[in-house]
């Protein structure tokens, strides 16, 4: 396999498996030989797919003390650990992980490197460590492990003053499975924008897109009033709702009270990339007042900008993602609702705006957030640890 690949293998224990990230585990079985230890039941009520990769896959039992706190976990590691004796460990890091510990603990006894892979930083609600005790906390742990990979570039500078080495804090960007979603509108742009839109029955000259979750945190509601705001300016303008969640009735209420029923379309949630594809294809815009995560890459693979809302003080912040979101080149973010407007009216109308973000939101994609990069960002940490250990 090469240099890289250490005789004692590499595991990496993730509590489940998310729709968007088996390509992920995939790639670092195929090009890494990273062997997923995954909890066999996950968190209870969890809406992400539970479908395993097709790569070396080690289910392992979980225990959820607190069912409504899904990241309160333990697993059990000791199976993977006897089974392969590995030399890295690459782990789903939340402080609330309780096997985690044991994998800390573990460390000297089994001679292995210990990798901790999320945002580490709470970006929704920012990183104060000099007054909060969760925060110093993630600074231990940074300080404990041997590597440290994050999500983002905006992540790794937050946390580098806070880490005895700079250089154990790698990016392993976090991103979809580019490759496919970029063919599949290579396939879409011969066919053009105009003849996917008949094929999907869009017959509103401008189109503008959701796609998420159907939580609080997205703003759900808001971008009911935005969009009615925006049927002023521009009349002949329908609203794509894809996603499921709890603000599912409350959102049915708000299109039901303004009249909004014959401009305003809900479809689910449609966990197939392709499928949401075609329709951001085939809008304009794609809108998210609240939080943004992956969506921006979904969108952006697409030919389709994304707009939102700065966060305000009492706001959640955004996710990692958003470092994607360059406002006037790939999209906008706005001090309010009256700004979010005029953007989105002056995008819809504006030919040469449109042209020059289409070629900026290329080069995001295919530059900073292509799929490569992630998995690279995991090769270059385990290249880290495996010089530390030699």
């Amino acid at each position: 396999m090469g240099e890289i690949f250490l005789k004692r293998g590499i595991l990496l224990f993730q509590r489940t498996v998310p729709h968007y990230r088996k390509k992920v585990f995939q790639a670092l079985y195929e090009r890494l030989g990273v062997i997923l230890c995954v909890g066999k039941k996950g968190p209870k009520n969890i809406y992400l797919s539970q479908e395993l990769p097709s790569s070396l896959v080690e289910r392992v039992r979980d225990f959820y003390p607190i069912h409504s706190i899904k990241n309160l976990v333990y697993m059990n590691i000791f199976s993977p650990l006897m089974k392969y004796r590995p030399g890295v460990i690459i782990t789903e890091f939340s402080i609330l992980i309780l096997s985690n510990y044991l994998l800390l603990f573990l460390k000297p006894f089994f001679r292995y490197k210990l990798i901790i892979w999320s945002p580490v930083l709470n970006p929704r609600i920012g990183f104060s460590p000099e007054t909060s005790f969760r925060d110093r906390l993630r600074v231990w742990w940074m300080n404990q492990s041997d590597a440290v990979l994050t999500y983002s570039k905006n992540g790794r500078k937050q946390l580098i003053p806070y880490v005895d080495d700079p250089k154990k804090i790698f990016v392993a960007q976090n991103t979809l499975y580019t490759p496919a979603l970029l063919l599949f509108r290579d396939n879409l742009r011969k066919k053009g924008k105009n003849q996917v839109k008949r094929e999907l029955g869009l017959s509103a000259q401008y189109n503008l897109m959701f796609i998420g979750r159907l939580i609080q945190e997205k703003k759900i509601l808001l971008l009911i009033e935005v969009f009615q705001k925006v049927i002023s300016w521009v009349p002949d303008i329908r609203l794509h709702i894809v996603g499921d969640g709890p603000e599912k009735r409350r959102l049915n209420k708000k299109i039901h009270e303004l009249g909004l029923e014959d401009k305003a379309t809900l479809y689910g949630s449609l966990t197939e990339p392709k499928a949401s594809g075609k329709m951001l294809f085939a809008s304009d815009l794609t809108v998210i007042p609240g939080t943004v995560g992956l969506a921006v890459v979904h969108s952006f693979c697409f030919d389709t900008p994304v707009v939102t809302l700065k966060p305000g003080e009492k706001d959640p912040g955004h996710s990692p993602e958003i470092e994607y979101l360059v406002h006037g080149s790939t999209g906008f973010e706005a001090d309010s609702v009256e700004s979010m407007v005029d953007m989105m009216v002056g995008y819809i109308t504006n030919h040469k705006m449109q042209k020059y973000m289409g070629k900026e939101i290329e080069r995001m994609v295919t530059r900073v957030c292509p799929f490569d990069r992630m998995i690279q960002g995991f090769e270059d940490s385990i290249v880290y640890v495996k010089g530390k250990s030699d």
